[in-house]
């Protein structure tokens, strides 16, 4: 929730007083990028936190999205992030057990 805020925040500062919006939208991307890198572990044999990294990436994106006032398609992608985070899960699951 903080990161879709703080990309809203951005986004909306960045059209409000900003003379290029697309410079303070690369850095939202960059800087979120660099956070989710932070989440990824690797070990020998195993690799965590990736979808945590994109849940993170995905969710500066809405944050933006509500930023430009492009609400509805921000519901939208909540909702389907939502739904792929969830079959995931299942998938995961499922393969764990074969």
């Amino acid at each position: 929730m903080l990161v879709s805020m703080g990309s809203c925040i951005f986004t909306l500062v960045s059209l409000l007083f900003s003379t290029d919006p697309a410079r303070i939208a690369a850095s939202i991307v960059t800087g979120v990028g660099f956070i989710g890198a932070g989440c990824i572990i690797a070990t020998r044999n195993r690799v965590i936190g990736v979808s945590t990294a994109a849940s993170l990436w995905v969710t500066a994106g809405i944050g933006m999205l509500v930023g430009i006032g492009e609400e509805f398609l921000a519901i939208i992608t909540a909702l389907i992030t939502l739904l792929i985070l969830h079959v995931g899960i299942y998938l995961k699951r499922t393969l764990r057990r074969k």
